[in-house]
């Protein structure tokens, strides 16, 4: 995917995707050191090391975890497995989504995970005074691009 400025001025970017997948029997294995602790309405405030919670590094449950939350510094790399469907799929995104959204409503069959250039609100994160937001910003003709991949396999 891509977005480029067709503006005369610049203008401040991101991009990603939002999948989301079916919860039941799934698993999530993905490594991301830190998460956006956020405010009442869910948006990023503060950088935190991941509780045991919502540590996917070893594989979480899915229809055991209730998070939504952006998570930095993850691998780019994240799998999600459907031990009863004999099925998994792995996701790879190229080095420019530094962050993933996890979602996991409680009551819910579905879960999201969603690689992204920049964190959520990151454009006023930015201007209180966050550095590493992941927004980024384009001059007038440039552009911002990146792949996610996806590859599903039979276990």
């Amino acid at each position: 995917m891509a977005v480029t400025n067709e503006d005369i001025r610049p203008f401040p970017a991101g991009m990603g995707l939002h999948p989301f997948f079916p919860k039941t029997g799934a698993t999530l294995t993905t490594y991301a050191p830190t998460f956006w602790k956020g405010d009442e309405t869910k948006l990023p405030l503060l950088e935190m090391p991941v509780p045991p919670v919502w540590d996917f590094a070893g594989g979480r449950v899915m229809a055991e975890v209730e998070v939504d939350n952006c998570f930095a510094g993850w691998s780019r790399r994240a799998i999600i497995r459907w031990r009863d469907k004999g099925l998994s799929l792995t996701m790879t995104a190229d080095p420019v989504f530094g962050t993933i959204v996890v979602f996991s409503p409680q009551g819910q069959d579905f879960f999201c995970v969603e690689p992204v250039t920049h964190l959520n609100n990151g454009i006023n994160l930015r201007a209180a005074g966050v550095a590493q937001t992941g927004v980024v910003d384009l001059l007038p003709g440039q552009s911002l691009s990146g792949a996610v991949h996806f590859a599903v396999e039979e276990d």
